[in-house]
């Protein structure tokens, strides 16, 4: 090592230096080769402080100095890192407090680089017969409907995306350098600030989107679906044929569930018996299939489910059983059952 560079390693030692000179040691310490070269002067001065220098004092203050920043992650990583954090001075510090210093300096760069690359998320589920309010972490609210799921970060990146399985609305908060997209059975509805209702249930046979305000665009990877919808236009999605069809409707027909109206317009039995189960918490059975397809339109308000049950066969020809709520031989109470027969 050159006069230069020892003069240069004695200030850095003795808290004697410019940016300049710290930035030049710490691109040595990152160079194997230069490394190399300052290994021996490094030992030297470690011997020469008979190994005081590392205190149990000194070595207290680095730990409770970087402790805080191990405690932003989460609890399991904690411990991870804790570890190997511990192994790593006490390594270095077996030759010297300098390395240390940059070591752990740079581990911390790298610690921040990994909690920043790792998304964590949260989850809203709600039951059926139930509806819930959302707010997400950039200001978007809405509703989430009976037997729905959705997925969402708990810090949201450049693109703004949900994962939704059920059915939901949202008033996306406006944010014209990043679009909210919500992901549901592989569509895709990408929006920049806007109130739209989204429908997608595992059990039916399609997948609904219907816009109130604004423009959203609908797709689908792999298929030719690549929609643009105006305002109180109505999108339906045949999952089984993989066809498109848009209308434009009264928005509030599929909207106003939000609002505890149960709304039906021209909607098949089957899917009308499927919407009430999650409405009322209850198992709807169609025995005879010739009810399935029969066409319903009729809106519902703070109605029980007897009294649904009974405008419903007054307009078609089935009639109904219910099977009332029991507890089984665990005394937990099963759903109560309703079953819908042809009425000849």
């Amino acid at each position: 090592m050159g006069k230069k560079e020892h003069q240069l390693l004695e200030n850095f030692i003795s808290d004697q230096y410019s940016k300049k000179e710290y930035l030049s040691i710490l691109n040595q310490f990152e160079d194997d080769d230069q490394f190399d070269a300052i290994r021996e002067e490094l030992k030297d001065h470690w011997e020469a402080t008979d190994g005081s220098i590392v205190s149990d004092e000194i070595y207290l203050q680095l730990w409770n100095k970087t402790k805080p920043k191990i405690l932003q992650s989460e609890m399991h990583q904690e411990n991870q890192w804790t570890y190997r954090l511990r192994n790593v001075f006490y390594r270095i510090a077996a030759v010297l407090i300098l390395p240390l210093l940059i070591a752990s300096f740079y581990f911390f760069t790298q610690w921040q680089d990994l909690v920043q690359s790792e998304t964590v998320y949260a989850e809203i589920q709600c039951p059926p017969g139930m509806r819930s309010r959302f707010n997400l972490p950039d200001g978007t609210t809405g509703w989430l409907n009976g037997d729905s799921y959705l997925k969402y970060p708990v810090q949201f990146s450049k693109n703004r995306s949900v994962e939704l399985t059920g059915e939901a609305y949202f008033d996306v908060r406006k944010d014209k350098h990043s679009p909210f997209r919500v992901n549901a059975q592989g569509v895709e509805v990408e929006v920049l600030g806007t109130r739209f209702n989204v429908m997608a249930y595992d059990d039916l046979h399609r997948i609904e989107v219907t816009l109130d305000e604004g423009s959203v665009e609908v797709s689908k990877q792999g298929t030719s679906l690549n929609e643009i919808l105006k305002p109180n236009e109505h999108l339906v999605l045949d999952k089984r044929q993989n066809q498109v069809a848009i209308r434009s409707v009264q928005t509030s027909h599929f909207t106003s569930w939000k609002d505890g109206i149960l709304e039906f317009r021209n909607v098949p039995l089957d899917e009308v018996a499927r919407r009430l189960e999650r409405w009322y918490n209850s198992e709807i059975i169609i025995q005879d299939d010739v009810l399935k397809d029969i066409p319903y339109r009729a809106t519902f308000k703070n109605e029980s489910l007897g009294r649904v049950l009974e405008l419903l066969s007054l307009s078609a020809p089935m009639r109904y059983e219910i099977i009332e709520s029991k507890p089984n031989k665990d005394g937990v109470y099963e759903k109560q059952k309703v079953i819908l027969k042809y009425k000849n």
